[in-house]
């Protein structure tokens, strides 16, 4: 039997790590939701509703009411994740994510993340998942404006004599190639592909008397944010020496 001091710090001990969870939630723009599989209701905060397009701001709402925007292939694949839980009767609380697509009232069309667990139990009457759902939209965006100005990009450099690149330099002194255009190839005998998490090869194939010249003036322009223009050599892996520009 807890004493009145035990329950009441009990109680302090609960309400901090609550608000502590919705304050790392808020923080990461994620909105908690239950699941309620037995009688079909999922309740959530106010960031639930918003996210996902409901007009009524307070759950719990019926399943079909708050899956009712979701794109009709996703809605499909989340009734589907209920009636397989069902199906199952099983307690599998691996994590699980899914990404959706909604058309809101408003007419905006959104994107959204949840993660999710599933929680069983007995003969399988009787469970939930529990999760989070995140707003993409604005990263969807971004990686849609990005992909579209790689393309653009691209079809501007094969116009180009050469080859054009992005290089970058990390912390711990590593080089990586997030873009590179097909000319690469011509030029060092090494595709784009191979180069993107580790550059240090396009390095090594520069002419051994040239390499410490070059690496010390691409260090110093990161350094001083310069430009950086040289003259050097590179040994192609056939043998074959190329004087190149690369500024």
């Amino acid at each position: 039997t807890w004493d009145r001091t035990e329950q009441e710090l009990f109680a302090r001990t609960l309400r901090t790590t609550t608000d502590r969870l919705g304050l790392a939630l808020e923080q990461a723009r994620m909105a908690p939701f239950d699941w309620d599989l037995a009688r079909g209701l999922v309740s959530g905060p106010e960031r639930f509703a918003e996210i996902m397009g409901l007009e009524q701001v307070h759950g719990p709402w019926l399943i079909e009411d708050a899956l009712a925007n979701l794109d009709a292939e996703d809605r499909a694949r989340m009734r589907g994740l209920g009636y397989e839980a069902l199906r199952d009767g099983a307690d599998d609380r691996a994590p699980r994510r899914l990404s959706l697509r909604m058309h809101h009232p408003d007419g905006s069309q959104r994107h959204a993340e949840i993660h999710y667990r599933r929680y069983m139990e007995g003969d399988g009457s009787l469970g939930q998942v529990l999760g989070a759902v995140t707003d993409t939209t604005e990263s969807q965006r971004e990686l849609a404006e990005r992909h579209a100005l790689e393309q653009r990009l691209a079809r501007s450099t094969e116009q180009v004599p050469g080859s054009v690149f992005q290089l970058r330099l990390d912390t711990q002194g590593r080089y990586s190639l997030p873009y590179a255009s097909p000319g690469l190839y011509e030029i060092y005998g090494l595709f784009p592909a191979e180069l993107r998490m580790q550059a240090d090869r396009m390095l090594q194939i520069v002419h051994p008397l040239d390499r410490a010249l070059v690496r010390n003036t691409i260090e110093s322009s990161g350094d001083h944010l310069s430009l950086w223009r040289e003259e050097f050599r590179v040994t192609r892996p056939a043998g074959a020496v190329r004087w190149l520009l690369g500024a």
